[in-house]
């Protein structure tokens, strides 16, 4: 069975941060969306970088401190997720699952600058460990623009791709899957071809 490093980045508006925040910081009472958090081991959980406020207030004013515009619609964050093959991932020790994360995270801060990632928290508390790192996309330049830092489909497939070969440095006994957006028109493909 083919194990992979599991990388996704998903654009966030402002409207949307607050409630990403309640849910990576764990700060609901409740989670009845989410059956797969278990409230008794929310205390494993732990930060590799800790917010230094609520992610709406860190992202305003991460923008604020370089002098960036933003826009109404401006995407002001992107929500990255970070994971693996659960069997591979969870047959790791505590310990070697943190060296996992740990690894990731450098890839995120040596393409997206320290001082832009507002939080990077492991969730233990789900059926298998991950990780949520969350950054404003600012530019050497100082601008705001996500797509200027993911460049948009094509571009996040090409990051992918850059996460892939940063992390088979070190696990070797990783696999590329394939970009959803391939196997999609793959699919689709397949479905239309006449016999």
């Amino acid at each position: 069975m083919a194990n992979y490093a599991i990388m996704r980045i998903e654009k966030r508006k402002l409207g949307a941060v607050g409630r990403i925040c309640n849910h990576h910081e764990r700060l609901k009472a409740e989670y009845k969306s989410n059956p797969d958090i278990d409230p008794s081991r929310t205390h494993l959980n732990y930060h590799i970088v800790e917010p230094t406020a609520k992610y709406r207030k860190a992202v305003l004013d991460r923008i604020e401190e370089v002098g960036a515009k933003r826009r109404k619609d401006s995407v002001v964050m992107q929500d990255c997720f970070v994971g693996g093959t659960p069997d591979w991932l969870k047959g790791k020790s505590v310990e070697e699952q943190r060296k996992y994360f740990d690894y990731a995270y450098r890839f995120f801060e040596n393409n997206f600058k320290k001082e832009n990632i507002i939080s990077a928290v492991v969730h233990l508390d789900e059926a298998t460990p991950h990780m949520h790192l969350c950054f404003v996309p600012i530019t050497d330049k100082g601008r705001l623009s996500s797509k200027d830092i993911i460049g948009g489909p094509k571009g996040l497939v090409g990051w992918q791709d850059k996460f892939y070969e940063y992390m088979h440095e070190k696990y070797t006994d990783i696999t590329r899957g394939t970009p959803a957006k391939v196997s999609h028109s793959e699919v689709i493909r397949r479905h239309i071809r006449k016999p």
